[in-house]
């Protein structure tokens, strides 16, 4: 989940993009069902949020979103 004009969630796409080779799909927020979801999801309303299901991950923090999806998904 991502918050558009966020420099940490724009950290986080640049990395999908230039080094991940899985598709991922991108939830931007835009309205209030995004905020609700990731509360729903993690306990907190914040950007980004990656959700990995198949592994059952959760994280909020963007350098730990990046380094998981090198380590994880990474060409």
């Amino acid at each position: 989940y991502f918050k558009q004009g966020c420099p940490c969630c724009k950290k986080v796409l640049e990395s999908l993009h230039e080094e991940v080779a899985a598709d991922f799909r991108v939830f931007y927020k835009q309205n209030d069902d995004n905020e609700k979801r990731t509360r729903e999801i993690g306990g907190k309303v914040q950007f980004p949020l990656l959700v990995d299901e198949e592994k059952k991950v959760i994280m909020y923090e963007s350098d730990d979103i990046v380094r998981y999806l090198r380590e994880n998904y990474g060409r």
